[in-house]
């Protein structure tokens, strides 16, 4: 197993996280989308430069495919919008709405494994702001 690390001595304003959704099969020389399950959270605390002190972030947004495959599909973003983020909006193209925390969980990714042909609504990049101490 790989690993891959990279150590920070200041934790930035806006984290993004880039979820692994797509896999090159190399016996058949095509990338497939993964649709597996990955629930992110509302709040994230991570260690810079000192282990003992948290900083903590909050989603802000995340991007999402829908589609079967990386050679297409469609884009959709959904961000916090009004005071202190109070509400959450599905931007997609020129349509706006608004949707509740409830639905977030629809693009976690599928319980069980989808062929792949099977489309999916999967979040991919999630953006975190830094939460000041105030």
């Amino acid at each position: 197993i790989a690993r891959k690390a990279i150590r920070l001595h200041l934790a930035p304003p806006l984290l993004l996280v880039h979820l692994k959704r797509f896999q090159f099969v190399q016996s058949r020389n095509v990338y497939r989308k993964l649709a597996h399950r990955i629930v992110f959270t509302d709040q994230l605390g991570l260690s810079f430069h000192h282990p003992s002190r948290l900083v903590h972030y909050r989603l802000c947004g995340f991007v999402v495919h829908i589609g079967a495959g990386v050679n297409g599909g469609h884009y959709i973003a959904c961000c916090r919008t009004g005071v202190n983020g109070s509400v959450w909006r599905k931007f997609d193209d020129t349509n706006v709405n608004i949707i509740q925390d409830s639905d977030i969980e629809e693009y976690f990714g599928s319980f069980v494994p989808l062929h792949e042909s099977q489309e999916s609504s999967t979040a991919y990049i999630l953006l975190y702001a830094l939460q000041v101490d105030g």
